[in-house]
């Protein structure tokens, strides 16, 4: 009986720290998720019409050939992408503010940083972690990346610039970098699908950036007047 008794009080303990532990789980994905610069599902909802899709899925090879036709690397061979934006009813400084806010949200993971924030020159710069921008399926393998973003700022005016200057493949204490012209699909070799889908992945990442940042600018990250 007062075994019974004492197990009746394990189980119950063992079910208050389970209800414990899947809470602070819960709490520590919701933290996770709110740091990140792109969830998973602003980029599965992703659906440019500059992408080829096959049974609802991007076809990687295909719209790899096809970014490559529409967008040309720039002079460092990385992957860039800009928008200028005019007639904003905002000053400078409300605009330096927005980006600022947008920033301070977004780069919570601990690894992307601002690398240069200029009030007067009207320049702020941040580098963003992009994890597993491709899997290589057969051996597991994961490809990172960097995105660069940076917003240049007038009165009434700003431009978002986006660069993802290379990959990087860390095997074992080594990681490798290439460049996005050294492979698909701009130059035929090994890991086709696996650097197709890095191509077409940092373009839709960069979109994504480009998109969010701007409505953070227009519209405001955060509700502040309700206070």
């Amino acid at each position: 009986m007062q075994f019974a008794f004492v197990r009746l009080c394990i189980t119950k303990l063992e079910k208050v720290i389970m209800r414990k532990i899947i809470f602070l789980l819960l709490i520590a994905f919701g933290l996770s998720a709110k740091g990140q610069i792109i969830t998973d599902t602003e980029f599965k909802k992703y659906q440019g019409k500059e992408l080829i899709f096959k049974k609802n899925k991007i076809d990687y090879v295909q719209s790899a050939l096809k970014l490559k036709e529409l967008y040309s690397l720039d002079k460092n061979n990385a992957i860039t992408r800009s928008i200028v934006i005019d007639s904003v009813s905002k000053s400078k400084n409300e605009i330096y503010v927005e980006i600022n806010n947008w920033f301070i949200h977004s780069f919570n993971d601990g690894k992307s940083v601002i690398q240069l924030n200029d009030k007067d020159a009207g320049s702020v710069i941040g580098k963003g972690y992009i994890p597993e921008i491709a899997r290589n399926f057969m051996d597991g393998q994961i490809v990172n990346s960097w995105i660069i973003i940076r917003v240049d700022i007038k009165d009434n005016k700003f431009r978002i610039t986006t660069t993802i200057q290379e990959y990087e493949l860390p095997i074992g204490d080594t990681l490798y970098k290439w460049q996005p012209n050294e492979c698909y699909p701009f130059k035929e070799g090994s890991f086709k699908k696996t650097t197709a889908q890095a191509f077409v992945n940092s373009h839709i990442w960069s979109q994504i950036v480009i998109l969010k940042l701007k409505d953070a600018i227009l519209k405001g990250v955060t509700n502040v007047d309700n206070w």
